[in-house]
């Protein structure tokens, strides 16, 4: 197993050192219900927390332009509709889960128990009734994406697999810092975890049951705090997270902030986010904005389960994820980081048993031989082979046989070495979250469609891939169809209208459709340095007949960056770097097989020599125009110039199944 932690080196959107989330949990009565202290003769759907404080809460964030996430609880679709349709969703805010009535997560004794909630929740009793037709949240799109444990704690990799099937793209339990992890043995399959600290919880403050955790961090007394408290302390947070950089999520609880006190106190807060985010010191970002980001790097997944924080809102649940000689270690041992982690000393082998940096040596480490261009490729693999996952032990064992070979056989001098290093290392250099030289690099190289052919083959009717691009954002705007694109004002438009099936013939809905292409003089957002906000892309989905529509403008083409390093190997390869005019498409939904594609409209000059590989013969289009019946069912002008196309999508089982069977070269 894997995962990727935030690289702390590099930066947010527009350059912010850290991303924060704001975010509320808890609605209604669900907590209160789910254990049993609810008076039974008080009626159910009149909560304080919705009908007083939330508004309050709702209007505080308005005023200061900023977005939240409210994990909700599936129970409170048919107790508190409108105000999650009308209140929550509809000023923009995210909605996430929160379990189906606030069910401590780790105490859900199995996989069966842990399903039957999932169920619950995005059924007929929760989520699709819901959003069903005629209902409240009609028309509602990219909701429950994340879900965030009651309790804080999830069961691991069966937790992981139940959100993976039901369409999550993230989960924020108790922890330290985020990363990605596999969710299988494959680890083709990724979560997104973006963790809370306890410290920038109210409850940790407010709740008297929380007096253990306080007095165990030794932070705070163990009685109840006051809203300055907790005010200035979120504030100092916030201040470190700057200076350190990473992820961090802030979260508040409706029904805790019922004082006039603690509401200014959240006022305050959210103050100093709008503030800070203006000044561009933060990136203000729902989780699920933040899902996407490639910040990355990788590390262990036993080292991510380390980071989780162990004290819940009763229970001790890190002995519950760990393996048993881990929390048996974490139970009986006294000394305690800051942050509630269990700390334990490890003492290098020898000498005066003083701490050490180094990690111990493997048992079976092999013996080292006299090093000679004949044996070097042996010495490095039989090393690299106390790997113990097999599928990275062969990948890194083709890798070096290959890359020394290539050495051997063009007798690569030092001088070209270093030229090579120097070269990498200045792609990796002007690379950043808006400019992925080092995809340019490996689509110039034709790399990506290679790989992408290798990972996506394709099936019967299934539409083509081709490369993702280096243009490729993830704050495009979530909305609906009909959307016109860009701002560019004189810009020849561009009506797009496509359907999306599997490969029987039946249409596909609610199919995540991102799309985004340059403007009419063939420059993407990303490459305007006074870039305010995204322009020419958008998040779609795909409506009960597999169809959905937006307005782009005529695609023209390009020059790809060329003032680069990868600009400098096209010119030493007397290569030119224009592509031909395209619109990009990902269409996405669990159980099918992700695509990412381009249209090309036909008879563009650089269509056979594309810099990047990219253009299929299946991909090129004749554009059409806009004739009545069109214009007037979507509201279109008579005589734009129409793109039309029916998109295929495989199963993953069937990719699955062609990708094992297809021979290797």
């Amino acid at each position: 197993m894997s995962t990727l932690s935030i690289d702390h080196r590099r930066q947010w959107r527009n350059g912010a050192p850290v991303a924060i989330s704001l975010t509320m949990d808890n609605m209604g009565e669900a907590a209160d219900l789910d254990r049993g202290l609810w008076p039974a003769d008080k009626p159910i759907g009149k909560h304080y927390s919705v009908l007083q404080v939330l508004p309050r809460m709702l209007e505080i964030l308005a005023r200061y332009s900023v977005q939240a996430t409210y994990f909700v609880e599936a129970w409170n679709f048919s107790i508190y509709p409108q105000a999650i349709a009308e209140q929550i969703a509809k000023a923009g805010h995210e909605i996430a889960w929160h379990a189906w009535r606030h069910e401590a997560w780790s105490k859900l004794k199995d996989a069966e128990v842990e399903r039957s909630n999932a169920e619950r929740s995005f059924g007929q009793e929760g989520l699709e009734g819901f959003v069903a037709k005629g209902a409240p949240g009609e028309g509602i799109s990219s909701i429950y994406r994340g879900f965030r444990p009651p309790g804080g704690i999830i069961h691991g990799q069966r937790t992981l697999r139940l959100c993976k099937e039901f369409g999550i793209q993230y989960i924020s339990p108790a922890g330290q810092d985020a990363a990605v992890v596999s969710v299988d043995e494959t680890q083709h399959s990724t979560m997104t975890i973006l963790p809370f600290r306890w410290s920038t919880v109210d409850a940790y403050y407010y709740m008297e049951s929380f007096g253990k955790l306080r007095e165990i961090k030794g932070q705070l007394p163990s009685a109840p705090q006051t809203a300055k408290t907790l005010k200035e302390s979120y504030i100092k947070q916030i201040d470190e997270a700057i200076a350190t950089g990473g992820y961090m999520s802030i979260l508040f609880h409706p029904f805790l902030n019922n004082s006039e006190e603690r509401l200014q106190a959240f006022e305050d807060v959210v103050k100093y986010l709008s503030i800070k985010s203006r000044s561009g010191d933060i990136w203000l970002a729902s989780p699920q904005l933040t899902t996407h980001s490639k910040r990355y790097n990788h590390g262990s997944f036993s080292a991510f389960k380390n980071q989780l924080s162990y004290r819940g809102f009763e229970d001790c649940h890190l002995c519950q994820i760990l393996p048993t000689e881990m929390a048996t270690s974490h139970a009986n041992n006294s000394k305690i980081h800051a942050n509630g982690i269990p700390f334990q000393e490890t003492l290098v082998n020898g000498g005066e048993g003083a701490p050490s940096r180094c990690a111990p040596l493997p048992a079976a480490i092999p013996p080292m031989k006299d090093l000679t261009t004949d044996n070097i490729t042996e010495n490095v693999i039989i090393l690299n082979n106390l790997c113990s996952n097999p599928r990275t032990r062969f990948i890194f064992e083709r890798l070096v046989h290959h890359l020394h070979d290539f050495a051997r056989e063009t007798q690569l001098t030092s001088e070209e070495w270093m030229l090579g290093i120097d070269f990498l290392t200045a792609v990796g250099k002007i690379s950043d979250d808006l400019r992925a030289e080092m995809i340019l690099l490996s689509d110039t190289l034709g790399l990506s469609l290679l790989i992408d052919a290798i990972s996506h083959p394709r099936i019967g009717k299934a539409t083509e891939g081709t490369v993702l691009g280096p243009y490729h954002t993830h704050d495009a705007p979530v909305t609906d169809n009909g959307y016109v694109l860009h701002e560019d004002e004189g810009a020849e438009r561009l009506f797009v209208l496509c359907n999306i099936k599997d490969t029987e013939g039946n249409a596909i809905s609610d199919v995540q459709c991102d799309v985004w292409e340059g403007d009419s003089h063939g420059f993407y957002d990303v490459q305007n340095p006074n870039r305010e906000h995204p322009d020419g892309r958008a998040v779609l989905r795909s409506d009960a007949n597999g169809e959905f529509f937006f307005t782009a403008v005529v695609p023209v083409p390009y020059p790809i960056p060329d003032d680069g390093p990868v600009g400098a190997m096209l010119k030493v390869l007397n290569r030119h770097p224009n592509r031909p005019g395209h619109v990009h498409f990902m269409l996405d939904k669990p159980g099918y097989d992700k695509l990412i594609t381009a249209l090309y409209p036909r008879g563009d000059p650089y269509e056979t020599s594309d810099p990047v590989f990219g253009v299929k013969e299946s991909l090129i289009v004749d554009l059409g125009v806009v004739d009545e019946t069109i214009a007037k069912k979507y509201g279109v002008k008579v005589g734009t110039k129409l793109l039309t196309y029916d998109f295929v999508l495989a199963t993953e089982e069937q990719t699955v199944e062609l990708r094992q069977r297809k021979p290797k070269a």
